[in-house]
C-alpha cells in the first residue's frame, strides 16, 4: 500500500492489489503539473479512482493522462475542478459531476474520448476553455439552469452530439464554445432573454457551400423579434442570431426562412 499527502490536511493511498487510487482527508487537494503528482510512478495502473467526503477540490493535473482509469468517484462537497485534472483518460467512459461543483477548470476532461455518459450537476457557474473538448462519444448534452457562462472550446470537436439543451441562467457563450459539433440536429433554448453569443459559438458545418438543419427551441420565449440564423464564413457555418424589430421568429435552413412552427418553439 503506497500512501503520502496531497494537501494540507488530505491524504492519498493507493491499493496495488487493485490499483485503487483513494483520497481522504478535508479540504483542498495540492496543484501539479502533468508529472509531479504524488502517485506519478504509478499512474499508468491505477483504474479507479475515489474522492472521500470532505476534500473539497479536485487540483490541477491531479488524475491527469491515466491509461487504464476506467471510473472517477467525485463526492458532493467538492466545489471546483482543477485545469486538466482528468485530461486525456482515454479508458474513462463515464462522468458524474455533483451538484455542489461551482466552476471545471480548463481541459479538465479533455479528449477523454471514450466518455459516453457525461452529468453536469445543478450547481455549475461557469465550464472553462477546453473542459470537455473532444469527448466525441456523449449524444446529448443538458448545460445546467445554474450555468451562466461557456467558456471557449469548452465542447468544441464532440462530434458525437446530436441534442443540446442550454439552461435558463446562461448569459454568454464564448467564441468557439461549440465549434467543430458538426452533427448536431436539434438546440433547446431555456433562458428567457438571448445569450451573448460570440463569432463561431457554434461551428456546426466543415463545408462552406452546406448549411445544417438545426432544429431551434427557444422555451424562454424570447418574443416575435429574434431571428436565428446560419451563416456562412469561410470554411465553417456559424450558428448565431439576430435582432430584427417586428419579425416574426424565425430559423434559416440552408438559406431558407421557415415559420416558426415546428422549427422554433417559443413557450
Amino acid at each position: 500500500m503506497a500512501s503520502g499527502t496531497c494537501g494540507d490536511n488530505v491524504t492519498w493511498s493507493l491499493d496495488e492489489s487493485t490499483w485503487v487510487l483513494t483520497i481522504s482527508g478535508t479540504g483542498a487537494m495540492g496543484e501539479y503539473t502533468y508529472k509531479t503528482m504524488p502517485w506519478y510512478s504509478y499512474k499508468s495502473n491505477i483504474t479507479k479512482v475515489i474522492v472521500n467526503p470532505g476534500v473539497t477540490t479536485i487540483g490541477k493535473y491531479a488524475f491527469y493522462s491515466m491509461s487504464k482509469l476506467t471510473s472517477i468517484t467525485i463526492p458532493n462537497g467538492v466545489t471546483s475542478i482543477g485545469p486538466y485534472a482528468c485530461a486525456y483518460n482515454y479508458a474513462l467512459t463515464s462522468v458524474v459531476i455533483p451538484d455542489s461543483v461551482l466552476t471545471i477548470g480548463e481541459q479538465a476532461f479533455c479528449y477523454c474520448n471514450n466518455i459516453t455518459s457525461l452529468t453536469l450537476g445543478s450547481g455549475v457557474t461557469e465550464i472553462g476553455t477546453s473542459a470537455f473538448s473532444g469527448v466525441k462519444l456523449i449524444t446529448s448534452l443538458k448545460i445546467p439552469d445554474s450555468c451562466t457562462k461557456i467558456c471557449e472550446e469548452a465542447f468544441a470537436n464532440c462530434t458525437g452530439l446530436t441534442t443540446l439543451e442550454i439552461g435558463s441562467g446562461i448569459t454568454h457563450i464564448v467564441m468557439e464554445a461549440f465549434q467543430g459539433d458538426y452533427n448536431i440536429t436539434s438546440i433547446t433554448f431555456k433562458c428567457k432573454t438571448p445569450p451573448t453569443l460570440e463569432k463561431y459559438s457554434f461551428r456546426l458545418s466543415q463545408s462552406s457551400s452546406y448549411n445544417p438543419n438545426v432544429v431551434v427551441y427557444t422555451k424562454g420565449g424570447w418574443g416575435s423579434d429574434t431571428v436565428f440564423t446560419t451563416d456562412v464564413r469561410g470554411s465553417y457555418t456559424t450558428f448565431t442570431y439576430e435582432k430584427l424589430a417586428g419579425a416574426v421568429t424565425h430559423v434559416n435552413v440552408g438559406g431558407t426562412w421557415k415559420e416558426s412552427t415546428p422549427y422554433v418553439n417559443v413557450g
